[in-house]
């Protein structure tokens, strides 16, 4: 069995009568409310209590949201960066970073391998489509998102996993001439089980796929 931490970072200094007439607490709260000081105490004590957990050995894993108190990670591959650097020993996840809102998924796996050399190999990767309240911060289209979803993975997983010059991609969501990223991913993709494996396609409704 593999003990998992997991830190969403909330923002819990509303007052009780703001958050009773807020049109939305995961979309429409006017960031004013916070206090200068009050999201980096936050995120401070959300960095001490992973710390903690991970040097008893448990692993760590890091999530986003966007434009809402239930989480301060805005952009889970920072997190990861600073996870990496905080950590020796503990695998760190990513779950994960929102790539149906997200317009480039080469540039996300840029992030990743960014994460996995600073780690030196310790990088779990998960993939998200994103909810109702993410899709509106992300002014992103909810036509088709879970076909762009898992065209965003195929993309992604070639971009990790290609070591020999540029490849070009051309799919029905994205398109790409040149791709070819530096640093690459310390660790080979799939490492487990040496090549690249048939990706299960869950229902709709599925949060997605581990890396």
């Amino acid at each position: 069995m593999q003990a998992w931490y997991h830190c969403e970072n909330v923002y819990p200094f509303v007052p009780q009568e703001v958050l009773d007439s807020a049109e939305s607490v995961r979309a429409s709260l006017p960031n004013n409310i916070a206090t200068r000081r009050s999201p980096p105490a936050c995120s401070r004590n959300a960095s001490t209590s992973t710390s903690s957990a991970t040097s008893s050995g448990s692993t760590s894993s890091s999530i986003e949201h966007h434009s809402g108190i239930n989480s301060l990670y805005g952009a889970s591959p920072m997190i990861l960066g600073i996870l990496a650097r905080q950590t020796k020993k503990v695998r760190i996840l990513s779950l994960g970073t929102f790539i149906t809102i997200r317009p480039d998924p080469v540039r996300i796996a840029e992030e990743y391998a960014t994460a996995d050399v600073i780690s030196k190999g310790r990088l779990e990767i998960g993939f998200v489509k994103s909810g109702d309240s993410e899709m509106v911060s992300g002014n992103a289209n909810p036509v088709g998102y879970v076909d762009r979803f898992w065209e965003a993975i195929d993309l992604i997983q070639k971009t990790l996993t290609a070591h020999d010059g540029p490849f070009s991609w051309e799919g029905k969501h994205f398109t790409h001439r040149h791709v070819n990223i530096w640093p690459p991913a310390y660790q080979s993709p799939h490492r487990r089980c040496g090549r690249r494996p048939a990706i299960r396609r869950p229902r709709p409704s599925s949060a997605g796929e581990a890396w």
